[in-house]
């Protein structure tokens, strides 16, 4: 019972329900109890009365039985009233009705009371018998009984009438549930859905309050604090980042420079191929800060975009060029296919880093074979054999290395974040599929 509608219901619907049983049993455990003290009170009067009759010296009470039942003239049963003389040796003198008032025919004693088949019994011991009680000298037993058939009858049709209620009740209450819950937990409903608008790379977006109760309206409260809080450190984060990637590129241009001077002046072939592979990792360095600047800037909302009219396919053309020569030295042959040329609005510039990045990432990563890329439309798709595959869920997060060419210092995992960034930039869609063997990128362009 997790789902907090579920609880809800059962809560309601289970304290109504028991709320109204116990009602229900308390009335009927009191008409009960009611009923069968007027029972009782009737008795003790019959009792009174009969003692004082007796004590008089006038007998009222039934004659020797003649052999016929007595009932009512209408046919119905005989009254609640019942009364039995019986003699002292257990012969039975007289009864109205024609019933057995004895418990197992046992002759009972003076003030005994009981209950048997249903009737109220009490027995009184008196010195006159009744008349045409032959041989009843010494006196002989009275039996005054009252019926509980009626009580019973009575406490029948309340129990039948308190279950009903019970049952409406309980079906009230599953409406009334089903009515509340939709009331309560239409703030939580609602809060739901504005959370699910949320989005990873929007922090200025806060939850809308609007009519919500106290309870609902202190956590939106208490979550837009969060996400203030989030926003302001992640801007914070940001402007490190950005500032300690600028502050790199004075030193590293300086170093760059430095090393082609060097380069320049040197004549020793040792000095210079050692030189030459230091200024190729200061290259990379370059590279890496340009990244992470533009990283920042896009994270930031402030990567500027110049819209121009681009023609895609001596774009692509030209990147492909740029990578035809680092992926030979790798035993790699890359195949471009382009079917017309598609013409639309965007920027070349970032259109450019996108594209040199997914052709940089197929020749960095992928194994020895053909990279194939394909324009159709306003869609690229670059497809490269890859042995070692990627984890998806990781595709795009910044300096994630799923290989040992990403460990070799001359790369970093920046590449395909950039690429992500961008696209999202460009309003355009980039699918990165490792699957088959192969790992295939495709960049869907939005034509005019």
């Amino acid at each position: 019972m997790s789902r907090l509608a579920t609880r809800l219901t059962v809560a309601v619907v289970g304290i109504t329900a028991g709320t109204v049983l116990v009602a229900a049993l308390a009335m009927w455990f009191s008409l009960r109890a009611i009923l069968h003290a007027d029972i009782e009170r009737d008795l003790n009067e019959r009792c009174e009365r009969l003692q004082r009759f007796t004590g008089s010296g006038r007998w009222r009470g039934p004659r020797p039985p003649d052999g016929r039942a007595q009932h009512a003239p209408d046919g119905r049963s005989p009254s609640p009233r019942l009364m039995q003389v019986i003699a002292l040796d257990g012969r039975t003198l007289g009864a109205e009705p024609e019933v057995d008032l004895r418990p197992a025919g046992m002759v009972p004693a003076d003030g005994w009371r009981g209950t048997v088949a249903r009737v109220r019994v009490a027995a009184i011991a008196v010195a006159q018998p009744p008349p045409g009680s032959e041989g009843a000298e010494g006196g002989a037993i009275v039996l005054l009984g009252e019926s509980l058939a009626g009580a019973d009858a009575e406490l029948r049709r309340m129990a039948i009438g308190l279950s009903v209620l019970w049952l409406v009740a309980t079906a009230l209450a599953v409406a009334a549930a089903i009515a509340l819950r939709r009331a309560v937990l239409r703030p939580l409903a609602s809060l739901d859905a504005e959370v699910s608008r949320l989005r990873p790379d929007d922090l200025t977006a806060r939850l809308a309050i609007g009519a919500a109760p106290d309870e609902v309206r202190a956590l939106v409260e208490r979550l837009n604090a969060m996400l203030g809080g989030l926003e302001q450190a992640f801007r914070r984060e940001q402007a490190t980042i950005a500032n300690i990637a600028h502050e790199l590129r004075t030193p590293v241009a300086g170093l760059r420079s430095e090393i082609e001077f060097r380069l320049l002046a040197s004549a020793d072939p040792a000095e210079q191929t050692v030189l030459r592979g230091l200024l190729a990792n200061v290259g990379r360095m370059q590279a890496m800060v340009g990244n992470i600047l533009m990283l920042a800037r896009i994270e930031a909302g402030r990567e500027q975009l110049a819209a121009e009219v681009v023609d895609l396919a001596p774009l692509l053309e030209a990147v492909v060029e740029r990578w035809e020569a680092r992926a030979a030295a790798r035993g790699q042959t890359i195949v471009c296919s382009t079917t017309g040329s598609t013409v639309l609005t965007s920027s070349s510039v970032h259109l450019d880093v996108v594209l040199d990045n997914l052709l940089g990432n197929a020749a960095a990563h992928g194994d020895a074979g053909e990279i194939a890329v394909v324009l159709e439309g306003s869609c690229i798709t670059v497809r490269n054999p890859c042995r070692t595959l990627p984890d998806p869920a990781r595709l795009g997060t910044a300096f994630y290395r799923a290989d040992e060419a990403r460990s070799d210092g001359a790369h970093c995992g920046l590449g395909l974040a950039l690429c992500r960034r961008i696209s999202g930039l460009l309003r355009a869609r980039l699918e990165l599929m490792p699957e088959g063997g192969c790992f295939t990128a495709r960049l869907s362009m939005t034509a005019p």
